[in-house]
């Protein structure tokens, strides 16, 4: 009886077991079954009518859901080339390149799901997406931060000037540092590209610029110089804390005649561009410039910059996302003195650049235009209003719309000297890329206080 027993329990255990295995496998077996026989229905579906969209997006979603991320993509992909104007295309499609992992390519078809639908659950979770994934995407579609002080600085490289030429002393510096309120963190005076959700914060600032003069003789010039620019934003966007370290050495040789006093110049650049600490990019540049001083009033410049960036994060797909590469600018401008009333000074200028990037969504040619215009008020004190005009043309976009963009600048400053060493100055800028593609329009208002110390 006790064996009859034992031989009961076993027996009990094992349909114990195999109901179990049942129990797990059979519902999941049975799930993929009726799964498998709905994409094969939308694949029926597909064949009868390639052009089919919403069967194409049924089956991208299909395959997202069951774990087939590429079959997802390439479903979706088919589904927005055959009606570009569906919202949930794009929205599905959108996802798919998220679980992809190409984070650039989703957030343009989340914003184009929005465009589309405004007013729908689309256009809500596509904005929750893209501000999810705003500080993730910042490395790929940020850019080298400069000093915000140069007119020019939508186009080329600003020509690197002496701090204090007139200085009896071989060694000078320059800080300017102050506090900012900007409503567009991630759009960079020398951006690539831009992202149009807004990140406002009001930032700290420090752009401290040395030169050392190490050796001088009549007519030539060797030093040395190091310049940099640092921000810090309010926490939440810390991940904007830009370092840029840029050293460089220089060799000048003056050329006097009876019409003008010449200069002209050449320099080497190494910078290390660094976003919360992490690696961003690097640049080595090489600019050289002439510069005609006609008299103390009037002076023409011209200039040739030639460099070759190198960034982190080349995106999922370089040969369309990179932004290595060569870039090309060259530029002219001119200032003097009218000598109307107050108007003390007139600056314009032109810089066209050809960046001959990696990325075919990167690569450009420009042009901008510029002007300033300096107005004494009262005893050192003195306005400066600028204005400017560039456009950008991507020959090799590969997306539509085009990203051809207008490019606008407006600021006004208002400085004060104190002595020979500090100036207190007032700012407002307004910038503006302005693009068919809306993913790539945005705009910009920066204002804020600047103290500058001079040695």
């Amino acid at each position: 009886m006790a064996a009859l027993s034992l031989l009961n329990c076993r027996w009990t255990i094992w349909l114990g077991v195999i109901a179990l295995l049942y129990g797990v496998f059979l519902p999941t077996s049975l799930a993929q079954t009726s799964g498998s026989a709905l994409e094969q229905r939308l694949l029926d579906r597909i064949r009868q009518n390639p052009s089919d969209a919403s069967g194409w997006r049924l089956l991208g979603r299909w395959r997202l859901d069951h774990g087939d991320t590429l079959g997802a993509v390439e479903a979706c992909e088919t589904a927005v080339r055959w009606d570009a104007s569906s919202a949930s295309a794009h929205f599905d499609l959108a996802r798919a390149l998220t679980a992809l992992g190409r984070s650039d390519a989703a957030a343009f078809h989340f914003a184009e799901a929005s465009r589309l639908a405004p007013d729908s659950e689309y256009a809500q979770e596509s904005q929750g997406y893209l501000r999810q994934t705003a500080s993730s995407v910042d490395a790929s579609l940020a850019a080298f931060t400069e000093h915000d002080d140069e007119p020019n600085r939508f186009g080329g490289v600003p020509v690197d000037e002496e701090i204090a030429p007139e200085s009896p002393s071989p060694f000078n510096f320059r800080l300017a540092a102050g506090m900012l309120y900007n409503t567009n963190l991630q759009l960079a005076p020398l951006s690539r590209t831009v992202f149009t959700q807004n990140t406002e914060s009001f930032q700290l600032f420090a752009a401290p610029e040395m030169e050392l003069r190490a050796w001088e003789s009549d007519a030539w010039t060797l030093g040395a110089a190091l310049s940099g620019y640092f921000t810090l934003n309010e926490e939440e966007f810390r991940g904007f804390n830009v370092q840029s370290y840029r050293p460089g050495v220089f060799v000048e040789r003056a050329y006097p005649t009876d019409a003008a006093y010449w200069v002209g110049r050449l320099q080497y650049n190494f910078e290390q561009n660094l976003f919360d600490g992490q690696d961003f990019a690097k640049r080595h540049s090489v600019i050289s410039s002439v510069e005609a001083e006609w008299n103390p009033s009037t002076v023409s410049r011209a200039y040739w910059a030639i460099d070759y960036s190198n960034f982190t994060v080349d995106g999922v797909d370089p040969a369309l996302t990179s932004q290595d590469g060569w870039t090309n600018t060259l530029g002219v401008s001119h200032e003097y003195d009218p000598e109307w009333g107050a108007l003390e000074r007139l600056r314009s200028g032109v810089d066209v650049q050809m960046a001959e990037l990696q990325g075919a969504n990167f690569a450009y040619n420009s042009v901008f235009i510029y002007g300033e215009s300096e107005i004494s008020l009262l005893t050192d004190v003195w306005a400066v209003f600028q204005l400017g005009w560039g456009y950008r043309d991507y020959p090799d976009f590969v997306f539509v719309p085009s990203r051809n963009e207008n490019m606008l600048r407006y600021g006004a400053e208002l400085h004060k000297q104190w002595n020979e060493h500090w100036r207190v100055t007032g700012l407002l800028t307004y910038d503006r890329f302005d693009s068919a593609n809306e993913f790539y329009a945005a705009d910009r208002y920066l204002g804020g206080v600047m103290v500058t110390y001079l040695h």
